[in-house]
């Protein structure tokens, strides 16, 4: 790493500097690649989602109850399969309470 190059030693901030006509330009350093998304969860998202706008429709009664015992109970599972294991449940009312709650209230 040379003087050149636009970027200097010993900085541990993870961004890099250039110099070009008298701007600087910060350049975030690159985040890691998102986890592919798995296409099983999603048509099981689709599905609910279908389920619920069916469940809201004047159906006939045997397809209503047939789609009224999963769709809630599948929105449940999706959401405790994508909760972070290491955190509290306090942690999580607090921030549903500033992201759902207080708006709702207020």
């Amino acid at each position: 790493m040379g003087p050149s190059d636009g970027r200097k030693a010993g900085r541990g901030s993870g961004h890099r500097r250039s110099h070009r006509e008298g701007h600087t330009l910060t350049v975030p350093a690159p985040t890691r690649a998102a986890a592919p998304r798995d296409v099983g969860i999603d048509a099981l998202r689709v599905a609910a989602i279908a389920a619920m706008v069916c469940d809201h429709l004047v159906l006939p009664e045997p397809l209503r109850n047939a789609i009224y015992g999963w769709h809630v109970p599948l929105f449940f599972f999706l959401s405790g399969w994508f909760y972070p294991p290491g955190r509290r449940p306090i942690q999580e009312l607090r921030g549903r309470w500033t992201s759902v709650g207080r708006p709702y209230v207020f």
